[in-house]
């Protein structure tokens, strides 16, 4: 994490615009990174592990709550292909809904399918309803077809081999069914569209980030640098209608592009000491109510992995968070005492 906050520091010298790039190094980097090291250095009980959790399960709720009563009342609202009328919430854009609840949901449904006690289930399964109806109604392609199927295929499979993976083919089976009614939505039906919308533009888009890349391979652009490269320089002739792109769409561009090679390096570093780390406790035996959160948590990891092919990752105020929160969790769980007993 030292690294991470000294790297994305460092890239400022070489950025063209260094205000921007000070803020978001300030706000998505620093911040963050002092929440990190708030929670390693203070939590050191099982209680406050949990507890973070359920904070961040709340937070997730309200927000969810409070773009469902903003869509009711017409408010909080984008409107997109042929007049899709998309949940928006508290966000500018309705894809940060899914981003978000996707990044939550996975701990929504571990605590659902564990024994964590019945008050405790019956409120995580009303809390997960509500997560689902946001992202629904934002109609967030890359939440729906990628990030939670991703993640709730890890989270059945790690609560209960057998039964998870009985329970993953039938879902792939309703999956590929409800491809057929979902095709219907103007939202959905231009994503196999290669000569025009949303798949045609992300598609531009990556060709723009990699000639990026390939121009400077070793700096990158520097943190909040890619919107002013991409529309000044770098935006193909044809993408001409979507200028105003701030980020590349894909966790390893989006690192590459703000922080160089040492970035992408840091990412891999990140992901290889996260994965072992919460392999190692997943093997543990722990209370249900721990081992929920760690099955949670790596259902999360990849949620942010595989939304992050098509969208934003981690350089999003409430993703920045999450993603230190995931990074702190196995550290403050490897603390944590092993508990066999029956939690409430």
């Amino acid at each position: 994490m030292l690294l991470f906050v000294g790297l994305a520091l460092l890239s400022v010298s070489w950025s063209a615009h260094r205000t921007e790039a000070l803020r978001e190094w300030r706000t998505l980097i620093l911040e963050p990174a002092l929440f990190y090291l708030v929670a390693r250095t203070t939590v050191q009980e099982r209680e406050s592990v949990v507890r973070l959790v359920d904070t961040l399960l709340l937070s997730a709720t309200l927000s969810a709550l409070i773009g469902l009563g903003l869509y009711l009342s017409g408010q909080g609202i984008i409107t997109a292909e042929q007049d899709t009328v998309r949940l928006a919430g508290v966000y500018g854009s309705p894809n940060n809904v899914g981003l978000f609840m996707g990044r939550v949901f996975p701990f929504a449904l571990a605590y659902l399918l564990l024994p964590t006690g019945k008050v405790r289930r019956v409120l995580v399964a009303l809390a997960g309803a509500v997560m689902l109806g946001a992202v629904a109604l934002s109609q967030s392609a890359g939440a729906i077809l990628l990030g939670i199927p991703a993640a709730v295929v890890v989270v059945l499979v790690l609560w209960n081999a057998r039964r998870g993976l009985i329970a993953v083919v039938g879902m792939s089976a309703l999956g590929l069914l409800a491809l057929i009614p979902l095709s219907q939505f103007p939202r959905f039906a231009r994503l196999w569209d290669f000569s025009s919308g949303t798949t045609f533009f992300r598609l531009r888009l990556w060709q723009s980030a990699v000639q990026m890349i390939i121009d400077r391979p070793l700096q990158g652009f520097g943190l909040d640098q890619f919107l002013y490269a991409y529309r000044g320089h770098y935006i193909l002739p044809e993408a001409w209608q979507e200028p105003n792109l701030s980020h590349p769409h894909n966790i390893l561009l989006d690192f590459w592009t703000r922080l160089g090679l040492g970035g992408v390096l840091l990412l891999i570093w990140f992901q290889v000491n996260f994965w072992r780390a919460a392999w190692r406790i997943y093997r543990r035996p722990d209370a249900p109510l721990l081992r929920a959160v760690v099955i949670g948590m790596m259902g999360s990891m990849v949620n942010l992995l595989a939304h992050g092919l098509v969208d934003n990752s981690v350089f999003v105020y409430d993703l920045s968070y999450v993603f230190a929160l995931l990074i702190a969790l196995p550290g403050l769980l490897q603390a944590t005492q092993v508990d066999s007993r029956p939690q409430t």
